[in-house]
């Protein structure tokens, strides 16, 4: 059988049932479950040379290479018909984990976020963003509002310069003239970064 190197402290104290079992099989009761699994190991090294010539424990400190000693002794040496199968200590394939996963998506999604709120904070796209306004208007490009109406709320419209392919997939575009159009925010929200429809055919450059 082939020894892993250690045992994560998950799977010793999954093996802890088995190891004070064993130790019972050998004669060393455990009255009130008192001693831990290193604890029986040293008890059982002690009693028995030929175990601890096997396991070999250094000045009775059981580390997690012992503890896999141990375990295969177990395996190769069954007591009557309490038999260890070695598929116990087995590795098994790591499951998903969906909350480290949900945890690095979200992650990644705020330090995009950041990247775009700071970009929009630049110079660059704010004077960018007054030309396409001088050049268009500040009229929205799908409904036609402007900031002297008013939105569902009641509120005055606000009118912004829209990425016509989203930054989240076209960075490269994000201060590209030709990707600009002029809409208002309720129709920029709308569109989403799902849609690339370009609005601008067939408006009037003011």
């Amino acid at each position: 059988m082939e020894l892993p190197e250690t045992l994560s402290k998950t799977k010793t104290r999954k093996l802890n049932g088995v190891i004070r079992e064993y130790s019972k099989r050998l004669g060393l009761n455990d009255p009130g479950a008192r001693f831990s699994a290193r604890q029986h190991i040293i008890r059982v090294c002690n009693k028995f040379p030929r175990i601890r010539a096997y396991v070999r424990p250094l000045g009775g400190k059981v580390t997690e290479e012992h503890s896999a000693r141990f375990f295969a002794f177990m395996v190769e040496n069954p007591i009557g018909d309490f038999v260890v199968s070695a598929d116990l200590a087995s590795p098994k394939p790591p499951k998903d984990n969906k909350k480290v996963e949900r945890r690095v998506l979200t992650k990644a999604r705020k330090a995009e976020a950041a990247k775009r709120a700071k970009f929009y904070e630049t110079w660059e796209w704010k004077k960018l963003r007054y030309q396409i306004l001088q050049k268009y208007g500040a009229r929205c490009m799908v409904c036609n509002a402007q900031r002297t109406d008013f939105d569902l709320d009641g509120k005055p419209v606000r009118i912004v310069v829209d990425h016509i392919k989203p930054l989240a997939k076209h960075w490269e575009l994000r201060l590209e003239p030709g990707n600009l159009q002029v809409l208002c925010h309720d129709c920029n929200k709308g569109k989403g970064a799902w849609d690339d429809t370009d609005h601008r055919l067939g408006q009037q450059v003011v």
